[in-house]
């Protein structure tokens, strides 16, 4: 059990009191004080303590009065603190203060002030209060082991904290390292992908401009397709207008031959005439009858060959001017399939002359490269041949086919 220490009402430690003082009142704190207490006092001639009943300042602090009748003896005053709980009384403080000899004043007048308890009783308490006073040194003991134990416990608990220490800070300064490699990582990356949207819309810009070239190729083929249905159409013009000329140089040709064969028809007759003639010329009536029908047929020959001069001078023209128109109608036709060859021409070079390769070095995952088409091919086969096709896609995506 620790003693307590003593105050006085000015606060100061109480050392000892003086033999002869009167109602002396003391102090007494440091432990959380119950509701039912009780003070002790007693010097070795008592047989029986004095019960003295405190006044509480605090929790922690009472204020109680020495029994008068022990400061008359010059000798040390035992004084202990009891907690009465459920019938059982229990000492819980105890202190011991000496009293200092003094001659015994004159005017002294005694007064009692405190009641008288059983000191055997007290002996037995103290004998328990001491038993509980060794158990809790051995406590203490006990605690102090466990304390030097808890010692050498948090000794090697702050070493491994210490060991833990260093390697959270080579772990920090590997996390700063690692982080700084981020860092430039993240910078890379950054860059890298400025890079890939500034390629990218480069990309698309190149794609716009291919999709407007691709529009006005489709434009050409169109206009192409126009000009090849026109050209198909004059082409049946010419062949029906070649038609229509055999058919009028076959006709001509027939109208000189029948033409041909009247004259000769005509010429066997004035043969056969003259023959008669020759063989009439005893006969004069006969003769000039043969004469005049002589003259007449000379003169129906001359005028059958007078036609077929002018037949053949009008075969020779219709053939002229047949030939000229349709070398006229071939000269336009080509003129004008020449003209939009010449077009379609132009506007595939300019389609042509637009087209690009773009080598992205990206990753394959945001590879994204505008696929490029050739055609090799002439606009009669377009449809069978669709010439070389080169896809500029992922390499998960990529196609060769030629």
């Amino acid at each position: 059990m620790l003693e307590r220490i003593v105050y006085d009402d000015a606060g100061n430690s109480i050392e000892s009191f003086t033999q002869w003082d009167s109602d002396r009142e003391i102090y007494i704190e440091g432990l959380n004080y119950g509701t039912s207490l009780a003070v002790h006092f007693y010097n070795e001639h008592c047989e029986k303590a004095y019960t003295v009943t405190p006044s509480r300042i605090s929790n922690e602090k009472i204020k109680v009065t020495v029994p008068n009748i022990l400061l008359t003896e010059a000798c040390k005053i035992f004084i202990c603190v009891c907690e009465s709980s459920k019938g059982k009384t229990k000492t819980i403080q105890m202190t011991a203060i000496p009293v200092r000899a003094k001659k015994r004043p004159d005017d002294f007048e005694y007064s009692d002030n405190s009641h008288i308890v059983d000191l055997r009783e007290l002996e037995a308490e103290m004998k328990q209060l001491m038993s509980e006073s060794s158990q809790a040194e051995q406590g203490r003991k006990t605690a102090e082991n466990e304390r030097v134990t808890a010692e050498a416990a948090r000794k090697k608990a702050e070493t491994a904290r210490d060991t833990a220490e260093k390697a959270r800070d080579s772990a920090e300064r590997e996390r700063i390292t690692k982080e700084a490699e981020r860092k430039t990582a993240e910078a890379t990356r950054v860059q890298n992908e400025s890079g890939r949207v500034s390629a990218e819309k480069t990309r698309k810009t190149n794609e716009d401009t291919r999709v407007a070239s691709e529009k006005t190729r489709v434009s050409a083929e169109n206009e192409r397709i126009a000009a090849e249905k026109l050209r198909n159409q004059n082409e049946n013009t010419r062949q029906q207008q070649e038609t229509s000329r055999q058919t009028n140089t076959s006709q001509a040709v027939k109208n000189a031959q029948d033409a041909t064969k009247e004259a000769q028809d005509a010429t066997k007759d004035a043969i056969d005439v003259t023959e008669r003639a020759e063989n009439a010329l005893q006969n004069q009536e006969q003769l000039e009858s043969t004469l005049n029908e002589a003259t007449r047929l000379k003169q129906e020959v001359s005028q059958m060959h007078d036609s077929v001069e002018l037949a053949k001078e009008q075969v020779a023209q219709d053939k002229q001017e047949i030939e000229e128109t349709i070398q006229n109608s071939l000269l336009a036709e080509s003129e004008k399939i020449l003209d939009s060859v010449k077009k379609y021409l132009e506007r595939a070079e300019a389609l042509y002359s637009s087209m690009y390769l773009e080598c992205d070095g990206e990753t394959p995952y945001l590879r994204c490269v505008t696929p490029i088409f050739i055609d090799g091919a002439t606009p009669q086969v377009r449809n069978v041949n669709i010439g070389v096709d080169f896809d500029g896609g992922t390499p998960m995506s990529r196609v060769l086919a030629v």
